[in-house]
């Protein structure tokens, strides 16, 4: 049964999948300013090897904050559909759901529907924002917030936080601080429309850059690069599923460090120099870099020491 003070704040729906999605849903139930008619999220899955479901993290945020869960295998079958009518919100909020969403259920609630997306849109249209970003060694990034549209990522903007990256911020470290500033946003945005004092601006498509999700051969280093190229490489994707050194018959899982001294041409791209104080020191085309952890694919993590002792130590 609904309280009498849930009657008059605004209905919201929200649909998300990953942690990235879970930590706004939290700031958006935390706020106690709207009513969480419950979340839309993916099916569970089944774990490797015979492990147990795994379970989107909005469920499990859902079901500690008790609110009702729905998964559809799709979410624009006729019975998905029917659900988000019966449930009559005044808006979806997305972030990181993981399927298309059609026109039709984007048409549904009076106001529309929002997502939060981890760019500056237009820039880093698609799947993988956070680790493009890292890649191509950007300086800044933020959150968007935008009205959904048909087209991917094209929606008018409605309010947008800029912030810096570091230069040792990895995929994980940028995630958690983009989904805290977007969750702030959000609630930022929502108030605005409220007061009457949201504008809209629409995006540019020309300058417009995509961020798809990363490949297998993504993962692979390529010593040839600039150290910080790599660096760049090993950061977006760390912890996971993380950088990989095709190390003779050994795949070595590569942790971020940082760019060393420069180095003599003469010596070839991805040869291991040694070991300088806690750091692996390897070989790029121009500098060395330093690692501080590698995980062999058949052991556990070892420290630059722990590998140069078991591994490179004659």
């Amino acid at each position: 049964m609904v309280e009498k003070q849930e009657l008059n704040k605004l209905k919201i729906l929200f649909l998300g999948s990953p942690e990235f999605a879970a930590n706004i849903l939290e700031i958006l139930v935390d706020c106690n300013k709207y009513h969480l008619l419950g979340v839309i999220t993916q099916p569970d899955k089944p774990g490797k090897r015979g492990k147990k479901l795994q379970i989107p993290d909005v469920k499990k945020s859902a079901q500690n904050k008790e609110l009702s869960v729905y998964q559809p295998q799709d979410i624009n079958s006729d019975q998905a559909v029917e659900t988000i009518k019966h449930l009559n919100p005044d808006i979806l909020i997305v972030a990181a759901y993981g399927q298309i969403i059609s026109e039709r259920i984007l048409n549904i609630p009076p106001l529309g529907a929002w997502n939060v997306h981890a760019s500056l849109l237009p820039k880093y249209r698609g799947a993988a924002p956070i680790q493009h970003a890292l890649l191509n060694g950007e300086k800044a990034t933020g959150i968007t917030i935008m009205q959904m549209a048909p087209q991917m990522d094209s929606g008018a903007i409605l309010l947008q936080k800029a912030m810096a990256i570091d230069v040792n911020d990895d995929c994980k470290t940028l995630h958690d601080q983009l989904a805290k500033i977007g969750g702030e946003s959000l609630i930022q945005a929502l108030q605005k429309m409220q007061d009457n004092k949201l504008l809209t601006i629409n995006q540019d498509s020309e300058l417009a850059t995509f961020a798809p999700k990363l490949k297998k051969n993504d993962r692979f280093i390529n010593w040839n690069k600039q150290a910080k190229e790599i660096h760049n490489q090993i950061r977006a994707l760390h912890p996971s599923p993380g950088a990989i050194y095709e190390w003779g018959d050994t795949n070595l899982k590569i942790y971020p460090g940082r760019v060393g001294q420069r180095l003599n041409p003469a010596v070839a791209p991805g040869t291991f120099l040694g070991l300088m104080e806690q750091y692996l020191s390897i070989a790029c085309q121009d500098r060395e870099y330093l690692i501080p952890t590698v995980k062999p694919s058949s052991s556990k993590e070892l420290t630059a020491k722990e590998f140069f002792n078991g591994y490179l130590k004659k």
